[in-house]
């Protein structure tokens, strides 16, 4: 049997690739036995596929192009960790799509929005959890290295005039620091990001402390590669990364999710502001994280954040082994 492994189409749009889209497919690729052929399909583009029969693991984000999500025939599904984004659900629950969902039931829903929109139709489905979880069956480092990092944490922009004078005024002492967090963590260039490097300055020095952001290291999600051979690389680099390190502060979760199930302590900033399609992936995964708020302007925290006592929610540990037991069974059946 052959076996296939998601791929992804680089929308130029969003600026890149989100690189957690490949560490989602690495998730997947655990479970294949090694030295088997695998065949890159790509996520979007699933009813094109015509090569030979495969088995393939379909976990993550559908579709950013709902009208091919009816897989080929040549594909045997495992639906597992599926999210069903709330922008597409009407283009691609049709009723063709619901026959053909039922035929794989149940469904395995990396969030409870999905599985709710599932049930909804008469498809059986249940919370499974985000296949990331089950990084730690591979990647997991039991060394962790002093390293901090901040990937995409949210910014609150929705201030004065006054209160980015302040801003600019308080950080600019910092002013090397500020280059760097721009340069590896905000893409906008120019005075705009500088701005933005500013805020995060002063938004997250008051809970981190000013020693904690200077020592950090600061990182994007997205990527842009030549190959699929390189993505990829660039995706096993990262969870690598995120194995070692002490702590993450991200607002992706896409890394919070890894992390997690690499036994990195996580904080997650949630934006209290954020829309329908961000906000339908984290039902029921956001219980995983230790979560701060930000209400758009500021970080609501009563207390500064002791860099050295963040816990890890080892309830994740439950969606993974029944994850792990559901992936071997389908590929070695």
């Amino acid at each position: 049997m052959k076996y296939g492994l998601l791929s992804y189409d680089e929308f130029k749009e969003f600026g890149g690739q989100n690189i957690g889209d490949y560490v989602q497919s690495l998730a997947a690729k655990q479970f294949i036995p090694e030295r088997s052929e695998i065949l890159y399909v790509k996520r979007d583009h699933l009813n094109e596929y015509n090569g030979d029969p495969i088995k393939l693991i379909m976990n993550g984000w559908f579709s950013h192009i709902p009208e091919n999500f009816k897989p080929s025939d040549k594909i045997i599904p495992l639906f597992i960790a599926f999210h069903l984004n709330s922008t597409v659900k009407d283009k691609i629950l049709t009723p063709e799509n619901i026959t053909y969902l039922k035929k794989y039931e149940p469904i395995g829903c990396r969030d409870k929005y999905t599985a709710n929109l599932l049930n909804e139709k008469g498809i059986k489905a249940y919370f499974s959890g985000c296949l990331t979880l089950t990084l730690g069956r591979k990647y997991k480092n039991e060394h962790k290295t002093d390293d901090v990092y901040f990937i995409d944490p949210f910014i609150g922009t929705d201030v004065s005039i006054f209160a980015i004078v302040n801003s600019l005024l308080i950080s600019f002492p910092h002013y090397l620091l500020l280059k760097r967090i721009q340069k590896n963590m905000i893409f906008q260039k120019g005075i705009k990001g500088y701005i933005k490097a500013s805020l995060f300055y002063t938004q997250y020095s008051k809970i981190f402390g000013k020693n904690v952001l200077k020592k950090a290291k600061y990182l994007h999600n997205q990527y842009h590669c030549d190959s699929e051979e390189e993505y990829f690389k660039s995706a096993e680099n990262l969870i690598n990364l995120y194995s070692s390190a002490k702590l993450v502060v991200t607002s992706r979760i896409h890394a919070a999710l890894p992390c997690t199930g690499l036994e990195t302590p996580v904080i997650f900033i949630n934006n209290l502001n954020d829309s329908e399609l961000s906000t339908c992936r984290f039902d029921g995964l956001i219980d995983l994280f230790n979560v701060i708020n930000h209400d758009g302007k500021k970080l609501i925290n009563n207390k500064k954040i002791n860099i050295n006592n963040v816990q890890i929610n080892h309830q994740y540990k439950n969606f993974a082994l029944a994850m792990e037991e559901t992936c071997s069974s389908f590929i070695n059946s």
